[in-house]
């Protein structure tokens, strides 16, 4: 049998014991590091193959969308001189509606609003529909048009009392001015 003599003081033999922990606590530190860059590698590489698979099925979109464009400009080229004379014919026989607008705007009392706009063509009739709060503006409003060059031969076609209001509705052949 062999006695063996531990010359090291025991302060050396935990210091020891100390090194081998702390190498271990270093590996294992090293080794979830590790495994954390692995799974951020492969969630990373998942997420690649989704942009690719989208970006794959953005393409085809946009080569079927350039195909319709094209049909579709194709198209239009070919029917854009009867178009444009159409628009253009349309805005030589259309009416100044922004005279009628600001004509009336001009002509009806403060206390009179106006619920319906309404033109019959072949002649032109203007009908107005409305609200007062008395006879007296519907009658103000009527001088008013008669006054104007715009309209003539204003007509009550019809005028009824309310509860807190007066309705009304008038007809007027319209004078358009020449468009030359």
């Amino acid at each position: 049998m062999k006695d063996t003599l531990n010359l090291l003081p025991a302060a050396a033999e935990s210091a020891t014991k100390e090194k081998n922990w702390f190498i271990i606590a270093i590996s294992g530190a090293i080794l979830l590091y590790l495994i954390i860059l692995t799974g951020i590698r492969i969630k990373t590489d998942i997420e690649i193959r989704k942009i690719a698979g989208e970006k794959e099925s953005l393409a085809a979109s946009k080569t079927g969308l350039k195909a319709r464009i094209s049909s579709a400009q194709t198209a239009a080229a070919s029917a854009k001189p009867s178009a444009l004379s159409e628009i253009a014919g349309n805005l030589g026989s259309s009416r100044p509606w922004s005279m009628l607008i600001s004509e009336l705007s001009r002509i009806v009392p403060e206390q009179v609003w106006l619920s319906s706009i309404e033109i019959k063509q072949d002649p032109a009739v203007l009908h107005l529909k409305g609200f007062s709060v008395s006879q007296m503006e519907i009658a103000s409003l009527i001088s008013s048009m008669e006054r104007s060059d715009l309209f003539q031969g204003v007509e009550i076609v019809s005028s009824q009392k309310g509860a807190k209001e007066h309705s009304f509705e008038l007809k007027a052949k319209m004078t358009w001015p020449d468009r030359n």
